[in-house]
């Protein structure tokens, strides 16, 4: 997944509203491309977004609960291989 996809979710992971604000400084984007990718999850359902009604601009977003889900399922995984590739480490250390 392309790098700016991953720092818009991991400013998105705790599952809450975030602002908009939040999301452009924790994914060192400017405005128009965290608008695009936003406006991209948005359309496949992956993040809901809350604007003011006078403005096209998002004030917040969040994750939905499916990919909120499936980010942690995903995550879960990697900690296991992680933990599966150090104890083969270490078992292959002590031959």
């Amino acid at each position: 997944m392309p790098a700016v996809f991953d720092d818009i979710l991991d400013a998105l992971s705790s599952g809450e509203y975030v602002t908009f604000d939040t999301i452009r400084l924790k994914s060192r984007l400017n405005e128009e491309q965290v608008e695009a990718v936003l406006s991209f999850l948005e359309y496949y359902g992956f993040v809901r977004r809350q604007r003011k009604m006078w403005s096209t601009r998002t004030q917040r977003a969040k994750l939905t609960p499916g990919m909120l889900n499936f980010l942690r399922y995903i995550k879960e995984l990697e900690d296991s291989e992680e933990t599966e590739a150090r104890i083969g480490f270490a078992r292959e250390a002590e031959l």
